[in-house]
């Protein structure tokens, strides 16, 4: 019988650079894939390759519902928002969605700028 090896329950995913950083912890609770992330959500930090690792460690969960807690993002800029996207593109392929935790104003707003405030839902606490 050949083994299956599944996801970590819990992984971290860490970018430390001179003046910025961003921290997303990755966790299967239930059936929900949770993305709880930290620091600054901007190109410094999510380049393709992080964006990558992100949306894989999503895949591999076997989850379909996807909740991304933003309350201790600082910042964000259009790399961070194309990531959600991306993120609920993939939950979408999958029958579902993606919903925003604890969404900072500045968030809120760039979220309505940028189009894509409609495509989530929306938790406090």
């Amino acid at each position: 019988m050949q083994s299956v090896s599944s996801p970590p329950a819990f992984s971290r995913f860490e970018v430390r650079g001179p003046l910025t950083w961003l921290r997303a912890d990755t966790a299967r609770v239930g059936s929900t894939f949770l993305v709880t992330m930290a620091g600054q959500a901007d190109y410094g930090n999510l380049r393709d390759q992080s964006v990558e690792a992100l949306l894989g460690r999503y895949q591999q969960s076997g989850c379909a519902d996807v909740a991304v807690d933003l309350g201790a993002v600082t910042s964000a800029d259009s790399t961070g928002m194309s990531w959600l996207l991306r993120l609920w593109d993939a939950a979408e392929s999958r029958g579902s969605g993606v919903t925003l935790r604890n969404v900072p104003r500045h968030l809120q707003r760039l979220l309505v700028m940028s189009g894509i405030a409609g495509l989530f839902a929306y938790e406090d606490g």
